[in-house]
């Protein structure tokens, strides 16, 4: 909910000079699969209009992928990044006719230290989450599909609660309002009936699981409708 969402920043220097950023967008995602998003459609383009190396991670997995002259690379591990930008490094920047300049050296190395530590530091935002959370909500009992002349009602109007458990981005996706315990009562008989709330139907947001229902019964009430 910023106007930086999906957009990028250019730092120059130690200044941010631009914010929200649209970069270019690759010409060929079939690339990416399906396997991602914009920000690895954008790393792709990017690296398709020029010879930059682009670091670009999964907000969802964290997964760590190099862009590089049109071509997207999955990396397994930290050894094997800080090889690839050893390799960049010395390709394209350490030139031996500027071995007495060690001022500039020096300052070069600062901001590749300086973006790597900006790229851990947002990992550790917006990616990585320490461990999964724990959220409660309250579900309404719904019957559905009750035949026309029959009335369905919990004997009590306490809602059910739920328990769901996962990474705390996921519960972003979370709508209140769509978590309805429903049961399906297409033949019902006249009676007060016991229902176990494992027995009803939970719509549970992708990425959540869940952990705990409380009660573990509803208790109903089936009745012909009176005249």
């Amino acid at each position: 909910d910023t106007p930086g969402h999906d957009g990028a920043v250019l730092i120059e220097g130690e200044r941010v000079t631009s914010f929200g950023v649209h970069l270019p967008l690759s010409s060929h995602p079939e690339i990416v699969n399906g396997a991602a998003g914009t920000r690895h459609t954008a790393a792709l383009g990017f690296s398709e209009v020029c010879d930059a190396l682009v670091i670009v991670v999964s907000e969802e997995t964290g997964t760590v992928r190099i862009a590089r002259n049109g071509r997207l690379h999955p990396v397994r591990d930290l050894r094997e990044l800080k090889t690839i930008l050893g390799e960049f490094w010395t390709r394209y920047y350490r030139n031996p006719s500027l071995a007495k300049d060690r001022t500039r050296t020096a300052q070069m190395l600062g901001s590749g230290a300086l973006a790597l530590g900006l790229s851990v530091l947002a990992w550790f935002l917006f990616v990585f989450q320490p461990g999964p959370v724990q959220r409660s909500y309250t579900a309404p009992v719904v019957f559905e599909h009750v035949p026309a002349g029959w009335v369905a009602q919990t004997v009590s109007d306490t809602p059910v609660r739920l328990v769901l458990s996962g990474p705390d981005h996921f519960f972003s996706t979370v709508d209140p309002s769509r978590l309805v315990l429903t049961y399906n009562l297409t033949q019902p008989v006249a009676g007060t009936y016991e229902l176990p709330t494992t027995s009803g139907t939970l719509h549970i947001p992708k990425g959540l699981k869940l952990i705990r229902v409380d009660p573990a019964v509803v208790l109903m009430n089936v009745d012909r409708a009176a005249p």
